[in-house]
């Protein structure tokens, strides 16, 4: 025998490929409907706030369920990295607000000049010599 495989070795029944291609269908199916269950597959350093590389240790650890490398990012379900929140402790990013570019440190800095009789002097541009 030479190792190769002839056209002859290659032939499969047709009903063998039918009900194959049934079973492969079902399987897509049966995976389109729980990804799309309100799940989504998020990057694990921007739901955590972390940098990549703790998101990454993190991930190798196993403190992120079911954490996939795609591309540079580690990525892994919503409810995975929320659990990930719970038993670890990490705290979530804080929500972005809309309001003014003040900060309460800002404020607490503005009460304190106060309290001394100060007040905040605007920043002026850099000086040329």
């Amino acid at each position: 025998m030479s190792g190769r495989l002839t056209a002859s070795a290659l032939e499969v029944p047709p009903a063998l490929l039918a009900g194959l291609a049934e079973y492969i269908r079902a399987a897509v199916r049966a995976e389109a409907s729980q990804t799309s269950d309100g799940d989504p597959w998020v990057a694990i350093d921007a739901h955590l706030g972390v940098t990549r590389r703790e998101a990454a240790e993190l991930a190798r650890a196993g403190h992120v369920e079911g954490a996939r490398k795609l591309g540079k990012r580690w990525r892994a379900r919503r409810s995975a990295c929320d659990a990930a929140i719970e038993r670890v402790g990490i705290a979530p990013p804080p929500l972005a607000s809309a309001g003014s570019p003040s900060t309460d440190d800002d404020q607490g800095a503005d009460a304190v000049l106060a309290e001394l009789g100060l007040e905040r002097v605007a920043a002026k541009g850099k000086a040329r010599r």
